[in-house]
Protein backbone atom coordinates (compact mmCIF):
# COMPACT_ATOMS: atom_id res chain seq x y z
CA UNK A 1 0.00 0.00 0.00
CA UNK A 2 3.02 2.23 1.14
CA UNK A 3 4.33 1.99 -2.91
CA UNK A 4 1.54 2.36 -4.25
CA UNK A 5 1.05 5.92 -2.09
CA UNK A 6 4.41 6.87 -2.95
CA UNK A 7 3.45 6.77 -6.52
CA UNK A 8 0.64 8.74 -6.55
CA UNK A 9 1.23 11.13 -4.55
CA UNK A 10 4.78 11.94 -2.48
CA UNK A 11 3.94 14.68 -0.48
CA UNK A 12 1.04 12.94 0.98
CA UNK A 13 2.90 9.53 1.63
CA UNK A 14 5.41 12.07 3.69
CA UNK A 15 3.13 14.11 5.47
CA UNK A 16 1.00 10.43 6.30
CA UNK A 17 4.37 9.05 7.28
CA UNK A 18 5.80 11.88 9.84
CA UNK A 19 2.31 11.56 11.35
CA UNK A 20 1.65 8.32 12.07
CA UNK A 21 5.81 8.14 13.44
CA UNK A 22 4.29 11.24 15.91
CA UNK A 23 1.45 8.99 17.15
CA UNK A 24 4.30 5.88 17.17
CA UNK A 25 6.55 7.80 19.47
CA UNK A 26 3.87 9.27 21.50
CA UNK A 27 2.68 5.99 22.31
CA UNK A 28 5.47 4.03 22.73
CA UNK A 29 6.85 6.39 25.57
CA UNK A 30 3.43 6.43 27.15
CA UNK A 31 3.83 2.65 27.29
CA UNK A 32 7.41 2.49 28.51
CA UNK A 33 6.76 5.43 30.80
CA UNK A 34 3.90 3.59 32.45
CA UNK A 35 6.09 0.48 32.36
CA UNK A 36 9.10 1.98 34.25
CA UNK A 37 6.81 4.51 36.09
CA UNK A 38 9.66 7.36 35.37
CA UNK A 39 8.24 10.66 33.45
CA UNK A 40 7.31 10.71 30.06
CA UNK A 41 9.78 13.92 29.02
CA UNK A 42 12.65 11.97 30.29
CA UNK A 43 11.89 9.00 27.52
CA UNK A 44 10.78 10.87 24.96
CA UNK A 45 14.49 12.63 25.13
CA UNK A 46 15.74 9.42 24.02
CA UNK A 47 14.10 9.11 20.84
CA UNK A 48 15.30 10.27 17.77
CA UNK A 49 13.02 11.49 14.60
CA UNK A 50 14.09 11.71 11.09
CA UNK A 51 11.01 13.08 9.13
CA UNK A 52 10.40 11.62 5.85
CA UNK A 53 10.24 14.34 2.75
CA UNK A 54 8.33 14.19 -0.57
CA UNK A 55 11.71 12.96 -2.53
CA UNK A 56 12.79 10.38 0.63
CA UNK A 57 9.85 9.06 1.35
CA UNK A 58 10.90 7.15 4.40
CA UNK A 59 10.92 8.38 8.11
CA UNK A 60 13.12 6.65 11.09
CA UNK A 61 12.00 6.62 14.94
CA UNK A 62 14.87 5.57 16.57
CA UNK A 63 15.25 5.05 20.93
CA UNK A 64 19.23 5.66 21.91
CA UNK A 65 20.58 2.77 23.82
CA UNK A 66 22.21 4.39 27.18
CA UNK A 67 20.91 2.99 30.03
CA UNK A 68 18.45 5.03 32.81
CA UNK A 69 20.39 5.80 36.39
CA UNK A 70 18.11 3.91 38.91
CA UNK A 71 17.40 7.44 40.34
CA UNK A 72 14.37 8.24 37.60
CA UNK A 73 13.22 5.07 38.28
CA UNK A 74 11.00 6.06 41.76
CA UNK A 75 13.89 5.06 44.18
CA UNK A 76 13.44 5.25 48.06
CA UNK A 77 14.55 6.82 49.97
CA UNK A 78 14.33 9.83 47.22
CA UNK A 79 16.69 12.00 48.91
CA UNK A 80 20.37 12.12 50.31
CA UNK A 81 19.88 10.60 54.18
CA UNK A 82 23.48 11.12 56.49
CA UNK A 83 23.97 8.11 57.62
CA UNK A 84 22.88 6.30 54.66
CA UNK A 85 20.17 3.32 55.75
CA UNK A 86 21.71 0.12 55.74
CA UNK A 87 18.74 -1.55 54.34
CA UNK A 88 19.80 0.49 50.72
CA UNK A 89 17.71 1.43 48.00
CA UNK A 90 15.02 0.35 46.38
CA UNK A 91 13.99 1.52 42.73
CA UNK A 92 10.76 0.30 40.10
CA UNK A 93 12.88 -2.12 37.62
CA UNK A 94 9.27 -1.96 35.49
CA UNK A 95 5.67 -1.96 36.43
CA UNK A 96 4.58 -3.76 39.89
CA UNK A 97 8.52 -4.97 40.10
CA UNK A 98 10.69 -3.07 41.91
CA UNK A 99 14.47 -4.34 42.77
CA UNK A 100 16.23 -3.83 46.16
CA UNK A 101 20.07 -2.78 46.16
CA UNK A 102 21.88 -3.91 49.79
CA UNK A 103 24.03 -1.41 50.63
CA UNK A 104 23.36 1.04 47.76
CA UNK A 105 22.79 4.77 48.43
CA UNK A 106 21.65 7.98 47.16
CA UNK A 107 24.47 10.45 46.68
CA UNK A 108 25.29 13.84 45.06
CA UNK A 109 28.55 14.33 43.20
CA UNK A 110 30.57 17.27 43.18
CA UNK A 111 28.66 17.79 39.84
CA UNK A 112 26.21 18.35 41.24
CA UNK A 113 24.50 14.91 39.73
CA UNK A 114 21.98 12.64 42.20
CA UNK A 115 22.47 9.26 41.48
CA UNK A 116 21.60 6.12 43.12
CA UNK A 117 25.24 4.65 43.97
CA UNK A 118 26.89 1.33 45.70
CA UNK A 119 30.19 0.62 46.67
CA UNK A 120 32.10 -2.06 44.40
CA UNK A 121 35.54 -4.26 45.20
CA UNK A 122 37.01 -6.55 47.36
CA UNK A 123 37.07 -5.23 51.14
CA UNK A 124 40.45 -3.47 52.46
CA UNK A 125 42.98 -5.75 54.38
CA UNK A 126 45.00 -5.00 56.71
CA UNK A 127 48.86 -4.16 56.26
CA UNK A 128 51.42 -5.86 58.02
CA UNK A 129 52.20 -2.90 60.10
CA UNK A 130 48.32 -2.93 61.88
CA UNK A 131 47.23 -0.29 59.14
CA UNK A 132 44.96 -0.34 56.04
CA UNK A 133 46.67 0.33 52.87
CA UNK A 134 45.29 2.73 50.58
CA UNK A 135 42.07 4.58 51.43
CA UNK A 136 39.23 3.45 53.84
CA UNK A 137 36.66 3.25 50.98
CA UNK A 138 35.82 1.16 48.31
CA UNK A 139 35.13 2.91 44.82
CA UNK A 140 31.64 3.95 43.88
CA UNK A 141 29.52 2.91 40.78
CA UNK A 142 26.19 4.37 39.86
CA UNK A 143 23.61 1.69 39.22
CA UNK A 144 21.07 1.84 36.50
CA UNK A 145 17.81 0.74 34.87
CA UNK A 146 16.85 -0.88 31.63
CA UNK A 147 18.00 1.11 28.43
CA UNK A 148 15.08 2.82 26.73
CA UNK A 149 16.05 1.03 23.53
CA UNK A 150 15.69 -2.35 24.71
CA UNK A 151 11.96 -1.44 25.88
CA UNK A 152 11.53 0.22 22.66
CA UNK A 153 12.53 -3.21 20.96
CA UNK A 154 10.32 -5.04 22.72
CA UNK A 155 7.40 -2.95 21.99
CA UNK A 156 7.73 -3.21 18.16
CA UNK A 157 4.87 -5.79 17.87
CA UNK A 158 2.47 -3.05 19.53
CA UNK A 159 4.00 -0.62 17.73
CA UNK A 160 3.41 -2.47 13.88
CA UNK A 161 -0.20 -2.49 15.18
CA UNK A 162 -0.42 1.44 15.37
CA UNK A 163 1.34 2.02 12.22
CA UNK A 164 -1.01 -0.43 10.40
CA UNK A 165 -3.91 1.21 12.42
CA UNK A 166 -2.51 5.22 11.26
CA UNK A 167 -1.21 4.89 8.42
CA UNK A 168 -4.41 4.39 5.86
CA UNK A 169 -6.22 7.41 8.07
CA UNK A 170 -3.78 9.88 8.29
CA UNK A 171 -2.98 8.84 4.06
CA UNK A 172 -6.48 9.90 3.30
CA UNK A 173 -6.37 12.89 5.35
CA UNK A 174 -3.24 13.93 3.73
CA UNK A 175 -4.64 13.48 0.45
CA UNK A 176 -7.15 16.39 0.60
CA UNK A 177 -4.49 18.86 1.43
CA UNK A 178 -1.86 17.81 -0.97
Amino acid sequence: MLDAAKRRNPQAAAAALNRTAATVRSRGVKAIAADLGAKQKFIRGKFNFKPASATQVTAMLSATGSPIPAFYLKPKPTTVIRPQPGKGVSFQRSKGKRETVIGAFIARMPSGHLGVFERVGAARKMGSSSRYKGKMRQPIEEIFGPSIAELFQTMQPMLKSVVVERFPIEFRSALKYF
